[in-house]
């Protein structure tokens, strides 16, 4: 009996676990150069993880329903590698209209989405909207 209740709490006690650690959802990102921001919602594609631009913001913090890019998938290909660290994706920009290499870190609810050229990667917090 004790080791029925045991392996009930390891199997739905798991999930709850893989699911504080993932970071699918509505994440705000950092104002660009317009003061602007976006959310991305961050999904499961198949084996890896993608973002797609949800909503758009002007500086003032109005939804902006005609932005040109709504839809647009920004994050391609993360995948997890564990310890809440995403790798071997991309990340297109909006204001250079560029992708670049990316990789992000998912920790204590904190996410840090980076861009890389080279050796050289910049990093970006976004804020959980849901």
């Amino acid at each position: 009996m004790i080791r029925l209740i045991a392996s009930v709490i390891v199997v739905f006690g798991m999930p709850t676990v893989a699911l504080g650690e993932s970071p699918v959802g509505l994440w705000q990102t950092q104002p660009g150069k317009s003061g602007g921001f976006l959310h991305i919602k961050i999904s499961n594609c198949g084996q890896s993880f993608c973002g797609t631009i949800e909503t758009a913001f002007d500086s003032t913090g109005t939804p902006a329903p005609a932005y040109e890019h709504l839809g647009k998938q920004m994050l391609v290909g993360l995948n997890d590698v564990g310890n809440g660290e995403f790798v071997d994706g991309t990340i297109w920009d909006p204001e250079s209209e560029k992708t670049f290499k990316s990789k992000m870190t998912y920790q204590n609810g904190d996410l840090e989405v980076f861009g890389c050229k080279g050796p050289i990667c910049r990093g970006n917090k976004w804020q959980r909207v849901r």
